[in-house]
């Protein structure tokens, strides 16, 4: 949510099973609704940052980020096996 809520903009951040940070959320809406996106500033900015085309690319390129990590710990795991002279291999 971080990627499309802008602070103060066109929403507000707080903390989960925090009344008090809700709260102050509210007020802090309420008294500076005249510094906030209008709905067609908002609108725009997602239609510019999140589209069919532009979502399942950045979806695919973190995905492959996560497999080069998974690729690295597995290498890493099974070298460490097989310094130690382990019986095991992962």
């Amino acid at each position: 949510m971080a990627k499309i809520i802008h602070e103060n903009k066109n929403g507000f951040h707080f903390s989960p099973n925090n009344p008090p940070s809700l709260v102050s959320a509210i007020l802090h809406f309420f008294k500076n609704r005249e510094s906030l996106w209008k709905k067609d500033e908002i609108r725009e900015n997602i239609i510019k940052n999140f589209s069919w085309k532009k979502t399942p690319e950045e979806t695919l390129d973190f995905l492959k980020k996560v497999l080069e990590i998974y690729k690295f710990k597995n290498e890493e795991a099974t070298t460490k096996f097989r310094c130690d002279e382990s019986p095991l291999l992962i």
